[in-house]
């Protein structure tokens, strides 16, 4: 046992837990069409017609990246607002990019977006929302 590199196992252990990606990809776990929640819940992913994907947030970005790699090809759309310089190689979800903490002018044309996403959606489809700190600000 050394005490030196358990203490660094644990604060790798706590930086993973903390971060807005591991978070998500401990609370969502995919197991063929279902896709189980944290809290035991599960969702049938073939009884949806549409998967979508919305947000806002400093933190959104890694959150969507994270529902990404797990639901992949399944996503149909998305659409997230996160703060300049906040940015995320994502496939299936649109980033856009906005100010914060004094809204702008893409964060209406990020939020018009959104709701037109959420205008698609109907009783046949699941919605994934992605929210974080900031994002009332970056809508």
């Amino acid at each position: 046992m050394n005490p030196h590199e358990d203490i660094k196992a644990m604060y790798s252990k706590a930086i993973e837990a903390a971060s807005p990606y591991g978070a998500v990809r401990s609370s969502l776990i995919r197991e063929g069409n279902a896709l189980r929640l944290k809290d035991g819940s599960v969702f049938d992913l073939s009884a949806f017609k549409h998967i979508y994907v919305v947000g806002a947030g400093k933190a959104t970005a890694p959150m969507a990246k994270a529902v990404e790699d797990i639901l992949g090809d399944s996503i149909s759309e998305g659409v997230i607002a996160v703060k300049y310089g906040y940015r995320e190689k994502l496939s299936h979800i649109t980033l856009r990019e906005a100010a914060h903490p004094v809204p702008d002018e893409n964060g209406l044309k990020a939020s018009q977006e959104i709701i037109d996403l959420l205008g698609k959606a109907g009783e046949d489809d699941l919605v994934i929302s992605c929210i974080s700190g900031g994002g009332s600000a970056l809508l």
